[in-house]
């Protein structure tokens, strides 16, 4: 609470403002899936990282589980791969392979080593599709609106919660460009 004495009104000029909040997030949706949980609501004080709410997450998790097992398929061909090319390049030196044959392995080698990393990067994708199932408070501050209901179905870009931190203030005021010069000053 801030207590402004009263000034002097005569030869002044007044404008109306909004008092806002300096750091105030919508948050939304980055990922589909039917609210499960709610664990925050309007007027809430939440702590930074706190759990806001967590949507239902079957589909990623079964995404995560499809992109271990193409992962481990792509090590197990590039294990082969690796293995193969080494013996090729043995051979090549000694001359018992030809050098259109080493290049066909050599490629082989080289595809599931790119196959292995996509995989990898799948992987990665799958499991940041998952944490976006679980919304937290980015900082410490009050709920300021709840915009989805428990049971509804989300998806990405959706309005979820709007959340402000108290502690820094901002007035916003529409001034006359005649004036706004004067204010700078």
């Amino acid at each position: 609470t801030l207590i402004v004495a009263a000034g002097d009104a005569s030869g002044g000029t007044s404008w109306d403002g909004v008092v806002q909040a300096q750091e105030q997030a919508l948050l939304s949706a980055q990922t589909s899936g039917r609210v499960a949980h709610l664990a925050a609501d309007v007027d809430q004080h939440v702590a930074q990282g706190a759990l806001l709410l967590r949507l239902t997450d079957q589909e990623q998790r079964a995404a995560v589980d499809a992109a271990q097992a193409q992962l481990r398929a792509a090590e197990a061909q590039l294990v082969d791969a690796v293995a193969r090319f080494r013996r090729a390049s043995q051979l090549v030196e000694r001359q018992l392979v030809s050098r259109d044959d080493f290049d066909r392995v050599r490629a082989v080698h080289d595809a599931a080593n790119a196959t292995r990393d996509a995989a990898a990067a799948a992987l990665a994708q799958a499991r940041e599709q998952l944490a976006h199932t679980t919304v937290m408070a980015p900082y410490a501050g009050i709920v300021a609106a709840r915009h989805v209901e428990l049971g509804e179905t989300v998806t990405p870009g959706q309005p979820l919660f709007t959340i402000y931190a108290p502690g820094r203030l901002r007035v916003e005021v529409q001034l006359p460009q005649a004036e706004a010069e004067a204010v700078r000053a």
